[in-house]
């Protein structure tokens, strides 16, 4: 019996960033509309505030972009600048990431998107100490 655990975030309320890192747990997703894609990433969570935005409904995927497709860079580049201005409108205090921008990658596609971000990191008086500039996966409820 594997002692991995996976955890499929298929119906996650908000979008959260999956870190890589040798934690035993990988959460799983499937992206890419219609495709259906299921990708995986060990790793460890770190949500997001609230966010409010059609960009990350399964709806607005199902009749904007349903679905990747080879030569469709300049649709999607539009779209990483709609998610990165959603993204840079959430406000939060404490260690919410912070200063999220796409990183092109060729496993971007609905609802799997990388990303690179700050974290910062808390003291117990809740002053930053430290802001450490990571990457990870940015992933949502996919519209298939």
């Amino acid at each position: 019996m594997s002692s991995e655990l996976r955890i499929h975030l298929w119906a996650v309320p908000n979008p959260v960033i999956i870190v890589p890192a040798a934690t035993g747990v990988t959460y799983c997703n499937q992206v890419d509309g219609g495709a259906r894609t299921q990708r995986a990433l060990e790793g460890y969570l770190v949500p997001l505030p609230r966010v409010d935005s059609q960009v990350f409904t399964p709806d607005w995927w199902e009749h904007t972009f349903p679905r990747r497709l080879p030569g469709d860079d300049a649709a999607w580049a539009e779209i990483c600048g709609r998610v990165e201005l959603v993204l840079a409108g959430c406000t939060s205090s404490g260690e919410a990431p912070t200063n999220i921008v796409v990183v092109a990658h060729l496993e971007n596609a609905e609802a799997w998107i990388h990303v690179e971000f700050n974290l910062p990191q808390l003291d117990d008086s809740g002053a930053a100490i430290e802001i450490t500039r990571t990457r990870g996966v940015l992933t949502w409820e996919n519209s298939a």
